[in-house]
């Protein structure tokens, strides 16, 4: 038996067509398959697109909230700035009032040189000025001097005990010397 060309050339081609018969039996069956998924895939195509618009929403929205947060950094910077000048200034007024807080003293140590020293001028306390406390007449039956004084004069005839920022303060001052 003799195998002729054009039965060679047959064959081949017969056994081609087969392969490409179960080929495409193979993918008719996964275009099957995709066509029963397309109404999933759809559902999936939809939902990307409705997840690219939120995202093109919300990066105009971040911009906006970017040129505001920049508008308000803009702010606060200059706030900083006046707040260091004002605490510069502050330091400057501080140093004068110390300053005059010396020599007040040193002129007042001077003129009550001659008299009585006292262990620390500060707790010699100028007294401030007031009006003077209404006069009331006394109780009817009252005993003693104290029975027609009003009780805010009677209150500030004891000396008030110094509060918390007044004994820092001194303190301060106290160490600066």
């Amino acid at each position: 038996m003799t195998f002729s060309f054009s039965l060679t050339l047959e064959i081949i081609l017969a056994l081609l067509l087969v392969v490409m018969i179960w080929y495409s039996v193979i993918l008719n069956r996964r275009l099957t398959r995709f066509r029963g998924n397309r109404e999933q895939m759809e559902k999936l195509a939809a939902t990307f697109n409705d997840a690219t618009t939120r995202a093109t929403a919300s990066i105009g929205d971040l911009r906006i909230a970017s040129d505001a947060l920049q508008d308000q950094l803009a702010k606060a910077e200059s706030l900083r700035d006046d707040l260091v000048f004002l605490v510069d200034r502050g330091t400057i007024a501080a140093d004068r009032l110390e300053e005059n807080v010396r020599l007040a003293r040193d002129e007042q140590g001077a003129v009550a040189g001659a008299g009585v020293e006292t262990a620390d001028p500060l707790e010699v306390v100028a007294p401030i000025h007031q009006r003077p406390a209404p006069k009331v007449a006394p109780a009817r039956g009252a005993k003693g001097g104290d029975a027609g004084i009003p009780a805010a004069v009677a209150v500030a005839k004891k000396p008030a005990p110094r509060s918390e920022a007044e004994r820092a303060l001194l303190k301060a001052i106290r160490s600066a010397n």
